[in-house]
């Protein structure tokens, strides 16, 4: 309330990092959790967002990727069958707009998709800044 709605207000681009979607697929599949019930609640106070991404990582490979770069043992939210009913959920979800980030690409070509999918939205909405961003 005191940070994006002003923004969005405003018309400035609000670009986050999570966003209700995560706790819809983390805390909705916990416990006999209802996903579809916590959407429901979730969309009822929070903005729609007009683009989402999903760097979706198949849960083996994410936790091998857990491992290695944090050399820890994985936590609560990142066991095998948790990062599947999460998975799920985000597939479920997709459409709309959602847009698909295969995160099993190497960094630069993860990066580069993220890049592309992003800039279509901003290149629509403000045509004129679009061109310094690119060129």
């Amino acid at each position: 309330q005191q940070l994006v709605l002003p923004a969005l207000s405003q018309g400035r681009i609000v670009i986050l990092d999570r966003y209700f979607y995560s706790t819809i697929a983390y805390q909705g599949t916990r416990a006999g959790g209802d996903p579809a019930a916590v959407r429901r609640t979730m969309e009822s106070l929070f903005p729609a967002p007009d683009l989402v991404l999903w760097l979706d990582l198949p849960p083996d490979l994410a936790l091998r990727r857990i491992t290695a770069h944090r050399g820890e043992v994985p936590n609560e939210f990142e066991r095998h069958e948790g990062l599947e009913q999460a998975r799920a959920v985000f597939q479920s979800l997709a459409g709309g707009h959602f847009r698909r980030i295969d995160a099993s690409l190497d960094a630069a070509a993860m990066s580069a998709a993220v890049w592309e999918t992003v800039l279509q939205p901003i290149q629509a909405k403000l045509p004129s800044q679009y061109a310094r961003l690119t060129g």
